[in-house]
């Protein structure tokens, strides 16, 4: 055997290998899930406002960010604006477009082929313009 070789063979794809007979959800018809789970009657919605794509982040484009990222345990005591988490929140979670009759979501990451609720809940510490808080951005 190769010095590689378990390695190579661990790292190969075997998504394929379903049982004989296994169909997956949507082969047997089942219908999709919601694109997100119902809200409250009680729930306070808050418009963001569109995003701009020249947005810049502490004043640097946004791959210039993306490529200087580390983890850091100390924080800028600098308010996040609006804006940026509305860029934030697009960047990691958003909807690009919604397919057929509120069917199927394009999101700017995977989803698991659209087949689940996707959700994604934030605490706020130090938003301009949001109040302290744990908001579900939907």
């Amino acid at each position: 055997m190769k010095k590689n070789q378990p390695t190579r063979s661990f790292m190969k794809s075997n998504l394929g290998d379903y049982p004989p007979g296994w169909k997956s959800d949507q082969q047997l018809d089942i219908p999709n899930p919601p694109l997100q789970k119902p809200l409250g009657d009680d729930v306070e919605l808050i418009d963001l406002p569109k995003i701009d794509r020249g947005v810049k982040i502490l004043n640097r484009d946004v791959f210039d960010v993306i490529n200087k990222r580390r983890s850091r345990r100390k924080f800028a005591d600098l308010p996040l604006s609006i804006e940026e988490l509305a860029l934030l929140l697009w960047a990691t979670a958003g909807v690009k477009r919604v397919v057929g009759d509120n069917y199927v979501t394009m999101r700017t990451v995977p989803s698991a082929g659209a087949r689940h609720a996707f959700e994604t809940y934030l605490i706020v510490h130090n938003v301009e313009q949001l109040t302290p808080g744990v908001y579900r951005y939907t």
